[in-house]
C-alpha cells in the first residue's frame, strides 16, 4: 500500500464535499496531506488528515499535531498496524484501512478553531498546482512562462536577479516534490522488504508442518499448480478422515454430558 492509494480512498469518501490533497502551509515548509470541508447551511466541519503507511513514518513525524489549528476535526489515516489509538496527539481520530474502505478505529476531538485566512490561499494554490493537463499542454505552458520571462526582461519589468530569484524558487519546489517522492519510494520499499520476510517465515512454517513447499505458488491455473495438488491431497487423505472422526466423537460427547446433566441427582 501506498499513500496514494489512500489519498485517492479519502477523495472518494469526500466525493460531496471540498476536498484538497497536499496543501503547503506554513511558507511551503511542510503540506498536510489531505484537508476537506463538509459544507452546511449552518456550519460547515473542517477536517485535516495525515497518511501514514509505515510505523517508521509515524514515529518519526514530531509535528503532526500543528494541523488541528487549520481543521475543526483530525485524523490519522493507516493500516491497521502502523499507530494505536492510544498514541495519537490530543483530540486526534484514527482510521484504519481495511480492504478498500476506511473504518473509524477513533473519533476525533471537535474544536472551534480560526483557521488564518493565508491557509485558504494555500487551498486554492494547491488546486492550481494540481491541475497538469496533457504532456503537450505543460510543455506549452513552460514556453510560454520561459518566453514570459525573457520579454519582461527585455521591457525592464524584471532584473535578472528577479529571474533568478523565480528559477531558484521553482527548483526548491522541484526539489521538494523530488524528496517527498524519495520519502515514499522508500517507504515503499520498507513495507515490501517487509512482507517478503513475513512470506518467507509462512513458507518456512507451512513446509515444516504440512511438508508443502508454498514458495512454488506461482502458476495462475490451481488446477494445474503442484502445491494446489499437494494440499489437496493432505485434507482428502486419511489425515482428514481421522479429523472428522474426532470431530463426530467430540459432538456425541458433548451430547451426552448435556444428557448427563439433565438427569436429577438422587441421593
Amino acid at each position: 500500500m501506498i499513500a496514494n492509494d489512500v489519498l485517492k480512498m479519502l477523495e472518494s469518501r469526500h466525493a460531496k464535499d471540498a476536498f484538497f490533497s497536499e496543501v503547503a502551509i506554513d511558507s511551503n515548509r511542510r503540506r498536510m496531506d489531505a484537508w476537506a470541508m463538509i459544507p452546511s447551511y449552518s456550519k460547515s466541519l473542517t477536517i485535516a488528515y495525515e497518511i501514514k503507511v509505515t510505523r517508521r513514518d509515524f514515529v518519526q513525524d514530531i509535528k503532526m499535531h500543528e494541523y488541528t489549528m487549520y481543521a475543526n476535526e483530525a485524523y490519522l489515516v493507516c493500516p491497521s498496524d502502523v499507530a494505536k489509538p492510544d498514541e495519537l496527539p490530543d483530540g486526534w481520530g484514527l482510521l484504519i484501512v481495511s480492504g478498500s474502505r476506511l473504518m473509524t478505529k477513533k473519533k476525533a476531538q471537535y474544536r472551534e478553531t480560526n483557521i488564518p485566512e493565508a491557509f485558504y490561499q494555500a487551498l486554492i494554490a494547491s488546486k492550481v498546482r494540481h491541475y497538469e493537463g496533457s504532456v503537450v499542454d505543460r510543455e506549452i505552458a513552460r514556453r510560454v512562462a520561459g518566453v514570459s520571462m525573457y520579454q519582461d526582461y527585455l521591457e525592464g519589468k524584471k532584473t535578472l536577479a528577479d529571474i533568478g530569484y523565480q528559477m531558484g524558487r521553482k527548483l526548491s519546489e522541484d526539489l521538494y516534490v523530488f524528496e517527498r517522492e524519495k520519502s515514499r519510494l522508500q517507504s515503499r520499499k520498507e513495507e515490501l522488504e517487509a512482507k517478503w520476510v513475513a512470506w518467507r517465515k509462512l513458507c518456512s512454517k507451512v513446509k515444516s508442518e504440512l511438508g508443502v513447499d508454498i514458495s512454488r505458488l506461482y502458476v495462475d491455473d490451481w488446477s494445474i499448480n503442484s502445491v494446489f495438488r499437494d494440499i489437496a491431497k493432505i485434507l482428502q487423505g486419511p489425515q482428514y478422515d481421522l479429523f472428522e472422526a474426532i470431530e463426530q466423537m467430540y459432538q456425541q460427547m458433548q451430547e451426552l454430558k448435556i444428557k448427563l446433566g439433565n438427569i436429577p441427582n438422587k441421593e
